[in-house]
């Protein structure tokens, strides 16, 4: 008897021709992140950024009793605690991943497999976003004389570089890092769909929603998304009306969706600039909405009725900002004392502008710099090979606005590798490409130039300079490592054991051991690197800098109980070089005022623990 079955259709096979590769290529990264982590002894352990801490904080707090919709952090800052600004999204696959484990066994092993099991797997939707996104990248056509087969092999290469050394997919990295970028990267895969379907629109609008939804630096990002959908319909009319319609309706729903799925009823009208919040949702529901009705409205009549209806979403995102919190047009951390950021803020690494990152500049510029300008000059010379309107220019529109952040804070460096890294694949593709084709015209001809760009568009690489120095200095240790070195023994587990033993209080501490202090023992802390918790920062750089007795009185106002002090931090050396004869300073000399009694010394003397008398 004959097969009845049909035979399968060219589309069918293209598309398992796409996919087997990604599938098999994000699986291997994946175990290799889990190989690494375990081979490291990172499995089963909270990650190395205090973010991360403080992430799992949140999260048991939750498991015990704390509601859904209360982010408080009751254990930090001043009497009353501090109102994070952390999205429950990122917390809810931990806490589904927990509940699932807690079937097999305890809770708290539950937890911390949920917390080294959910980070390697965001590198899956990262690496499906990007490698979508070089298909796309590669059906512009004239960017690199590669087959697309070429160049998605490039784009896997290259993530697999990053995704297996980049921390943020280690075991226990569960701050909102790694979601966000990969919702960014489904964001702007969706918008450069050539085809300009309802279907990769919708999701890129719901993922430019959501990226926004869990942490408000992307901001500029999802609105060069947005504009660069609705300039779409406005040079293509009708042809982008499905398109835009779509990527408007999956951010107003995404949108809505997050807000009334995270903040607590009692809260929907009250403004808040650095969280998603009324002015989110209105601006982003009403942008949205308009957008798709404006499409639908006027995508087959002329060009200028398209601009005016343009213009007219616009003007009305611009008046929803200006009236309900035209506070938000200004800088969250502008409210900061000057001398509180210069002696916190400041210091904080990842916050610090680019000619400001100190002694580590010899890695962090050429990291921060290197890939981002290699990128703009690719996509430059594609750009201008082929000047038509495609979605090469949101590539280019990602990647100069990350670069320029990277200016004004290095830890946006990361945004615009993932910007840069289809066009770059694209490149090195096309080298290949070329190479290959002379060196089969040309018998003998060796084919190896694409090796070099392939190693300037893999980060790594970047740090090669530093790392040159650094094996030449007599210490053979970055200042990174050495703070890093420090900052371990003030807060060492033994230290923290120490501390525990202690009657519950509030301890005053540097902000780097903030998390550590409330993870690791039942007190409260007086402050932590959480620009919400300035009262608390604040009491603690004025405590540390006074003189003795002004800080006596801080104490008392802010409740402390006790000083938890190390004289390894460099947090600590930068507060005592403030005042010679403010409190830390007089401490470093060994000059205890009566109100301070040492009750641990820890350490080798390295730390000691005072109560407040």
């Amino acid at each position: 008897m004959p097969n009845s079955s049909p035979a399968p259709s060219r589309s069918g096979s293209r598309l398992a021709e796409i996919k087997r590769p990604v599938l098999w290529a994000a699986i291997a990264m994946i175990a290799a992140i889990f190989l690494r982590g375990i081979v490291t002894g990172q499995f089963g352990k909270i990650g190395v950024d205090g973010d991360d801490v403080m992430r799992l904080i949140q999260i048991q707090d939750y498991l015990e009793g704390q509601s859904w919709f209360d982010t408080d952090q009751l254990r930090l800052g001043v009497t009353g605690g501090t109102d994070m600004h952390w999205s429950r999204l990122v917390d809810l696959p931990i806490i589904m991943l927990t509940h699932l484990f807690g079937v097999f066994m305890a809770s708290e092993k539950a937890l911390m497999l949920a917390v080294s099991v959910w980070p390697p797997l965001t590198a899956g939707l990262f690496v499906f976003a990007i490698a979508k996104a070089a298909q796309y990248y590669a059906a512009i056509g004239s960017a690199a004389d590669a087959s697309f087969k070429t160049a998605q092999a490039f784009t896997l290469v290259l993530l697999g570089f990053f995704t297996v050394q980049f921390f943020r997919f280690e075991p226990g990295a569960i701050d909102h890092h790694n979601v966000q970028m990969g919702l960014i990267a489904l964001a702007m895969t969706g918008a450069a769909d050539t085809r300009l379907r309802f279907k990769t629109h919708f999701i890129a609008g719901a993922g430019a929603a959501l990226s926004v939804a869990i942490g408000t630096e992307v901001y500029i990002f999802a609105g060069v998304i947005c504009a660069f959908v609705a300039v779409n319909w406005l040079v293509r009319g009708e042809d982008a009306r499905r398109a835009a319609q779509g990527f408007g309706l999956g951010l107003s729903l995404a949108m809505t969706a997050a807000f009334f799925a995270t903040i607590m009823p009692k809260e929907y009208l009250i403004v808040k600039c650095d969280s998603l919040s009324l002015i989110t949702l209105s601006a982003g529901a009403a942008g949205g909405l308009g957008l798709a009705l404006a499409a639908q409205l006027t995508a087959s009549k002329t060009f200028t009725a398209r601009i005016l209806a343009g213009a007219g979403v616009g003007a009305l995102c611009l008046v929803i900002f200006a009236f309900q919190g035209p506070q938000c047009m200004s800088n969250p951390l502008s409210a900061i004392p000057e001398d509180v950021k210069r002696l916190w803020l400041d210091e904080v690494q990842e916050a610090r502008p680019i000619w400001n990152v100190g002694a580590d500049w010899l890695a962090v510029i050429p990291l921060t710099l290197g890939p981002a300008l290699l990128g703009i000059f690719v996509l430059g010379r594609q750009i201008k090979a082929d000047a038509r309107w495609s979605p090469r220019w949101l590539f280019m529109a990602l990647l100069l606005s990350a670069t320029l952040l990277s200016l004004y804070q290095v830890r946006f460096n990361i945004f615009s590798y993932v910007f840069a890294l289809v066009p770059l694949a694209a490149w090195v593709a096309g080298i290949y490409a070329r190479g290959k084709a002379k060196a089969e015209a040309s018998e003998g001809a060796s084919n190896v130039g694409y090796i070099g760009a392939l190693a300037l568009s893999i980060p790594l690489v970047w740090l090669l300079p530093a790392a040159i120095a650094q094996s030449k200095a007599p210490s053979g240790q970055s200042a990174l490592e050495i703070a890093a070195a420090q900052v371990g023994t003030c807060y060492s587990d033994k230290v923290m054991a120490g501390l525990k033993t202690l009657p519950k209080g509030t301890v005053a501490t540097t902000s780097n051991g903030g998390s550590e202090v409330l993870l690791k023992t039942q007190h409260r802390s007086l402050s932590g690197n959480y620009h919400r918790n300035i009262e608390g920062i604040s009491a603690q750089v004025y405590l540390a800098t006074s003189e003795p007795q002004k800080s006596y009185d801080i104490m008392t106002r802010a409740g402390v109980d006790y000083v938890h002090f190390c004289n390894a931090s460099p947090e600590t050396d930068s507060l005592a070089r403030e005042n010679e004869t403010g409190l830390y300073a007089r401490l470093l000399r060994g000059e205890v005022p009566a109100y301070l009694s040492p009750v641990l010394v820890l350490e080798d003397g390295g730390v000691v623990i005072y109560k407040v008398n």
